[in-house]
């Protein structure tokens, strides 16, 4: 998957963060709001995360009541990036998302761009390389740490720890201890 898409897709999270730079737990539904998104709980199915469209106008995401709420919080992160990324197919089509338990040929793959992009753009969002860079040093056998910062981001510490690891990639002077 070319790297630029992901690139993208991070930048525009870093727009749609402004005006929060440093605040903790990102507030996910003032960004919605001032994006023009009206967010809406429902029962859905369990293997619905949420799903995303624009009707008559109006841009709408629906997330699960059912999941946990820092499940939700990541639903709606990468819905945002789905409104802010894919105006056009949100116009047309009813964009839902599954959990992915069971991953198909092409979700395996990561050469869905679309949900490549939403995926990148929700992990930025919800957890700014900017904010993770303050720790030099993380060890990921260290679950205390990682509970806490999850729990401040509110976010799951799964999510937590495969941001980690993509951006121990990226920045030189940034180490994942394991």
């Amino acid at each position: 998957m070319a790297t630029h898409y992901v690139t993208e897709a991070e930048s525009k999270a870093k727009a749609a963060r402004r005006g929060y730079t440093g605040v903790l737990p990102v507030p996910l539904e003032q960004i919605a709001r001032r994006e023009g998104i009206k967010i809406e709980l429902a029962l859905l199915d369990d293997d619905l995360s949420g799903m995303s469209f624009i009707k008559n106008g109006i841009a709408v995401i629906v997330l699960n009541l059912n999941h946990h709420p820092n499940r939700r919080r990541f639903t709606l992160a990468h819905e945002i990036g789905h409104h802010v990324m894919h105006v056009p197919y949100l116009t047309n089509n009813v964009h839902v998302d599954k959990i992915v338990l069971n991953r198909d040929d092409i979700s395996s793959q990561g050469v869905d761009v679309k949900e490549v992009q939403a995926n990148a753009f929700a992990a930025e969002l919800l957890m700014p390389e900017s904010e993770l860079r303050r720790y030099h040093t993380v060890d990921l056998n260290d679950d205390e740490f990682l509970y806490s910062l999850a729990k401040k981001l509110k976010v799951s510490v799964t999510a937590l720890t495969y941001r980690l690891i993509n951006l121990g990639k990226l920045p030189q002077d940034y180490s994942v201890g394991t």
